[in-house]
């Protein structure tokens, strides 16, 4: 049942990623598309990012290098692991790190497509890397110490 449980887990991060990049390709070749979901609450639009987390402004080529140790530093983190939990938290944050990392390399920005009250812009990767952090949390917080 547990394998069933994961497969599963990494087969739905697997098509959010695919839906990530399509959503982030379509708005892309389409920059002037806006759709309100709530109005002046929610909605779909083209935002280029060339900042890291909080739109903190980095060299592109800094911000790339820093990409890939952490990308680096999770996959072994991932590959030495031996609880599923964590395994499938990492997963979530390399999979919305790789999204966005494409995004640099291609682009020279991330493509930002959600925003809520016009104050803040993300993505679907960027949902997934702030889940499994998430989950790394609250595992910590399950562990005895």
């Amino acid at each position: 049942m547990r394998q069933t449980k994961s497969a599963w887990f990494l087969f739905l991060s697997l098509v959010v990623f695919v839906l990530d990049r399509f959503l982030k390709t379509q708005l892309f070749r389409s920059e002037q598309l806006e759709i309100s979901i709530i109005s002046q609450l929610l909605n779909f639009t083209l935002h280029k990012n060339y900042g890291i987390g909080a739109n903190l402004a980095l060299p592109q080529s800094l911000t790339i290098i820093l990409s890939l140790i952490i990308i680096t530093a999770l996959t072994w983190w991932l590959v030495k692991s031996n609880n599923k939990k964590t395994k499938l938290a990492l997963v979530l944050i390399l999979t919305g790190a790789i999204s966005n990392l494409i995004d640099r390399v291609v682009y020279g920005f991330v493509v930002d497509y959600i925003s809520f009250v016009n104050l803040s812009f993300i993505n679907l990767a960027d949902l997934l890397i702030f889940l499994g952090l998430l989950s790394l949390i609250f595992q910590k917080r399950e562990r005895p110490a």
